[in-house]
């Protein structure tokens, strides 16, 4: 078969005529694939290519747009890692598809949106980053959801994208969270600002630092009554464990003051006022005050256990959780007080619990937390 190629390719030049080569297209990008370079014309033709899908994204339309979205992804090897392109071709391609899906997802609608990050998140490049990063103040919380679940899955890759990277991610997720008002979103922020679980962090001490600053910021929230996100904060608290270890005297007694905080707010919910979550049973309560119940045992929990790493208090250790277990309000106030006690050796500072009038909750009006 090989010498037949070559026959035909004698005869033709014989002939005068020139064996075609297959071209690249909008609509066909194999010929570039294993170039070793990558030209300004080659790289119009990858633009075009990567318009033309993410135009069809963007439009909404399911029987275009799902297919465009697979387009996207496999052009780039994502479901395809025996016929990968080269490294050149990946470069250029993904290139585009930061530059074209950074210019495109905004003007979107939520769904098309959220699926151009998705897409650009599939890729795993850290050039990617930028519009990740403008993805988290995006209006949209789907779209601030996948422009965080995108930097969580860079993480192990921002350490050697150097420094400067790694401080603006830190730095815009922090952010990101102050101002989050959805739960779900919220959750995906502090999972990206998680790097304690990576073997090698970039810079521990400066992860602990963006987290304290995001947890005292939300901390503000609970003391003055008005939660955002609520029901996000205990995966918070338990990255905040994690990066214990790296903390100064300073850094701690902040983390208790924050701890604290949401700790006093769950419980006030918890035990006593116009919901008394103790009360809420699964089979009778309304739905959404099932799961706020559900949202303040998980923060109780988590905060007792990081409350007692911090403090080691002296045995016997005060136990919120064991009354929560007993779903009794009165035990658990009782626990509470004796960590006013140490909490106000230890930081100078009052927790003590509000009373409220008290009523069982039947019904309720206020969502845990904000999925918008």
């Amino acid at each position: 078969m090989k010498d037949c190629r070559c026959l035909v390719a004698v005869f033709l030049l014989a002939w005068g005529v020139t064996p075609v080569r297959a071209q690249a297209t909008e609509d066909n990008l194999v010929p570039l694939h294993n170039l070793p370079e990558i030209n300004d014309a080659n790289r119009n033709i990858i633009r075009a290519f990567v318009g033309k899908r993410v135009a069809a994204v963007a439009a909404d339309k399911s029987s275009a747009a799902s297919p465009a979205v697979k387009e996207l992804i496999k052009e780039c090897g994502g479901t395809d890692k025996a016929a990968a392109p080269g490294e050149a071709f990946k470069r250029a391609y993904v290139a585009a598809c930061v530059e074209v899906i950074g210019a495109e997802f905004k003007n979107a609608e939520v769904v098309p949106a959220t699926r151009l990050i998705t897409v650009l998140n599939t890729f795993g490049a850290v050039d990617a980053r930028p519009v990740l990063i403008e993805a988290l103040a995006d209006p949209r919380a789907g779209v601030r959801a996948a422009g965080a679940i995108g930097l969580r899955s860079l993480r192990d890759k921002l350490g050697a994208a150097g420094r400067e990277a790694y401080d603006a991610v830190l730095a815009a997720l922090k952010e990101a969270g102050k101002r989050e008002k959805a739960r779900d979103t919220l959750k995906e922020i502090y999972a990206a600002l998680n790097y304690a679980d990576l073997p090698n962090s970039p810079d521990a001490r400066a992860n602990a630092a963006a987290v304290l600053e995001l947890l005292d910021e939300r901390a503000k929230q609970y003391a003055a009554g008005q939660v955002q996100a609520l029901g996000a904060d205990d995966a918070g608290l338990r990255l905040a464990a994690a990066l214990a270890k790296t903390l100064g005297d300073d850094e701690r007694k902040g983390l208790i003051v924050a701890t604290a905080k949401m700790l006093k707010y769950a419980l006030e919910q918890y035990t006593s006022g116009e919901r008394k979550l103790s009360a809420v049973r699964d089979s009778t309560g309304n739905p959404q005050v099932v799961e706020l119940r559900n949202d303040m045992e998980r923060l109780v929990l988590v905060g007792e256990q990081l409350l007692v790493a911090l403090l080691a208090p002296p045995a016997p250790v005060p136990a919120v959780s064991d009354g929560m277990r007993k779903a009794d309000a009165t035990e658990m106030k009782n626990a509470w007080k004796r960590w006013v006690e140490l909490l106000q050796k230890a930081v100078g500072q009052d927790f003590s619990l509000a009373e409220a009038p008290e009523s069982q909750p039947t019904t309720a009006t206020t969502k845990p937390g904000s999925k918008e």
